[in-house]
């Protein structure tokens, strides 16, 4: 599992823009539809397509609405001379009550702007199929953490647990409410960092590509500040949640009625503490100094001697206080839906800490490893091995989070000495279950549709598997299928490889547009090609959501939100419990785990899965990078935000080059003149 280079994407990019610049859409072509509005009436649309477009080797799926099979189809995509039958045929689907064909175009491989699929007289939206189907909006999806930074003080506690404490920082504003919450900061972070280990490339490819846009190491130090004052309040524990908007109606902080609220310290946020240093641990050595490193190290190792081995101390909701959720320790029991009322948040499960216990010794192992702490490095290794949760392959999230041990272990591979056959085989299992869900139906249904685990003895019978952050649900189960992809690339098997990379695409292809909402579920007011993008996000930062890349949470049956833009509780299958109208947060919330599960899934989408289905490998499309100046003297600063090294032949031109875009000039001055 070892990092190629792009030969000549310097120059495809620096074409690509320059050709944009000189020949804007509306100058090469007509707009073949008025752009959809996002208001529920694009559900009356009988196909559901991806709105930014496919890649030309992926797989293409499309989505035409038939309430009784009709057995085999005919198709067509016009704009080419592509066309074929379909006979797969899905009633009834589970999840969205939607029947359906499931078209399948995989063999239109041929590039082509405003295709269309054709079934009889009806057609779909237009769309492409494009070497870069995204666009820039794909830097977009990483901007939403500067977009979202903040720097505030948080000066009042609960219950006065810390009275006259004051803490400022700067951080990422969690979701639509503003706060700063450790354990879904941790989560978010994970993702990034563990994107950076996987692809190191990743760590300039936005700032290069977007004027303003921060290093993901850069922004990682941000993100994670907040962890540097969790415990500035003396004690042994971690502060759970800060929150920013104080009111009487909906986030209550015992005795205040206005301002922000600091949470009881807990168990939770200690070991997301411990993790997240000791993962930026890692960054800092490769990527800042020596000092940062050791230092992220030393209050990781603190965090999580705090808690090992300790009566594990869970908050009840009266110990959180403020807005927004409460991230509790097991979150299957936090929440009775019908009738709807809070419920224990602390029940024992082995999801209540016990996995945020072994994620934080992994991240403590390989940081060990990572500034050659031998003994240390023993020790955690032994505590992983033995660990119940080792080997584990499961579904991750805030909740449940022993999978991202596991990944972590797997993208640091050549850097330990443990084996991880078990893991791989168990991993390679997971991500076939994944793959079988997602051809029952809708491409991002990763998930059994049909399973009972969510069950609590509510007195209800609704549905509860569409969970609250469905989207990020999708993105993370993407995420296991993208480490099959490595596992079978590194074993030389190009078929399970493209398999698995395949399947991952088709997780974005849901989120931008294949569900059964009809939408691109990200804002995009900047790239009107994306039609059906979402207008509307439940987002106290930018309310009137002209920020592009912003990933809504997607459609949610689990949570009786009391949300009056949402449909009716239980009165529609999972995928459609979806404010169509307004900015419910029940579906339309914004939130920082959301996005940070989205950036890896569209980077290896856009990036890396091209150059697999093109016959390429995996982790051998990036060429590691690890900064040259990477100290040796512990006192050697490294300036991770410096301008890129002059690249001679980045963007060079060769005379086909000259010659292709004089002729693209003048095809685009004949057909002007031609309208």
């Amino acid at each position: 599992m070892t990092p190629l280079k792009y030969p000549i994407r310097e120059n495809k990019k620096f074409i690509a823009l320059l050709t944009t610049a000189l020949f804007p859409p509306s100058l090469l072509m007509t707009p073949l539809a008025a752009l959809a509005v996002d208001d529920g009436s694009q559900m009356a649309d009988k196909f559901r397509v991806n709105y930014a477009g496919y890649l030309p080797q992926a797989s293409k799926l499309g989505i035409y609405l038939a309430a009784e099979n009709k057995g085999p189809i005919e198709w067509s995509l016009a704009g080419s001379d592509c066309k074929g039958t379909e006979d797969t045929y899905i009633s009834n689907d589970k999840s969205s009550g939607d029947s359906f064909y499931q078209i399948d175009f995989s063999v239109c491989t041929g590039l082509g702007k405003n295709l269309q699929l054709v079934v009889g007289e009806a057609k779909s939206a237009p769309f492409d199929i494009s070497s870069d189907p995204y666009g820039a909006v794909k830097y977009d999806f990483f901007s939403y953490f500067k977009d979202h930074e903040n720097r505030a003080t948080f000066n009042q506690s609960v219950n006065d647990w810390a009275k006259g404490l004051s803490v400022t920082f700067s951080y990422v504003k969690d979701a639509g409410d503003n706060g700063a919450y450790p354990t879904n900061t941790a989560e978010a972070s994970w993702a990034l960092i563990n994107m950076l280990e996987t692809y190191p490339a990743i760590n300039t490819y936005y700032s290069q590509n977007k004027a303003g846009a921060r290093t993901v190491y850069d922004q990682l130090n941000i993100l994670t500040e907040q962890f540097y004052h969790v415990f500035d309040h003396g004690g042994d524990l971690a502060i759970a949640k800060f929150h920013a908007n104080v009111n009487d109606t909906y986030a209550f902080c015992n005795p205040y009625k206005t301002g922000s609220c600091i949470s009881a310290p807990e168990t939770k946020a200690t070991y997301a503490t411990a993790r997240t240093l000791a993962g930026m641990a890692r960054l800092h050595r490769d990527y800042g100094t020596a000092q940062k490193a050791s230092d992220a190290y030393d209050r990781a190792v603190k965090a999580f001697d705090a808690v090992w081995g300790k009566p594990v101390v869970c908050n009840q909701e009266a110990s959180f206080g403020g807005e927004g959720g409460y991230y509790p320790d097991h979150d299957k029991t936090s929440l009775k839906r019908n009738p709807q009322e809070t419920g224990d948040h602390c029940v024992a499960d082995k999801n209540n800490t016990e996995d945020d216990q072994f994620t934080a010794l992994v991240e403590l192992y390989l940081a060990a490893e990572k500034l050659q702490k031998a003994e240390a490095a023993t020790h955690y290794k032994k505590l992983v091995m033995a660990h119940p949760r080792f080997n584990e392959a499961s579904s991750y999230w805030w909740g449940e989070v022993a999978m991202e041990g596991g990944l972590s272990l797997l993208s640091n591979e050549s850097k330990h000495s443990i084996n991880l056959d078990e893991l791989k085989k168990n991993l390679l299992i997971k991500a076939d279950s994944i793959l079988a869900f997602q051809a029952q139906g809708y491409p991002g249904v990763t998930w059994d549709p049909n399973s009972t685990r969510w069950n609590t003895g509510d007195k209800d019978n609704v549905d509860n598997n569409v969970r609250w952050g469905s989207h990020r649900m999708a993105l993370n189960d993407a995420r296991i299928v993208m480490a099959a992809a490595e596992i079978e690339s590194a074993r030389g098997d190009a078929k399970k490889t493209a398999l698995y990379t395949r399947a991952a695409v088709q997780v974005l292809d849901h989120i931008a547009g294949i569900n059964a909402v009809n939408l691109a579920m990200f804002t995009a007011k900047d790239y009107p090609f994306i039609e059906n993008a979402v207008t509307r996000t439940h987002d106290n930062a930018n309310l009137d959501d002209t920020w592009s890349g912003k990933l809504v949470l997607g459609p949610n049956n689990w949570t009786n939100a009391n949300d009056g833009a949402m449909p009716e509780f239980g009165s529609l299958p999972g995928l459609k419990m979806f404010a169509l109208t307004g900015t419910g947060w029940a579906s339309r919330e914004i939130s920082i785990d959301g996005n940070a599960s989205l950036v890896p899934v569209a980077y290896f989408a856009t990036e890396i899965a091209p150059v697999i289905l093109a016959g390429g490998t995996s982790r051998s499309t990036q060429e590691k990078i690890i900064p040259t100046e990477n100290p040796t003297d512990p006192a050697q600063t490294l300036n991770s935000s410096a301008a890129p090294k002059d690249n001679k032949s980045a963007g060079a031109f060769s005379p086909f080059y000259v010659f292709a875009l004089c002729g693209l000039f003048l095809a685009a001055r004949l057909r002007k003149k031609s309208v």
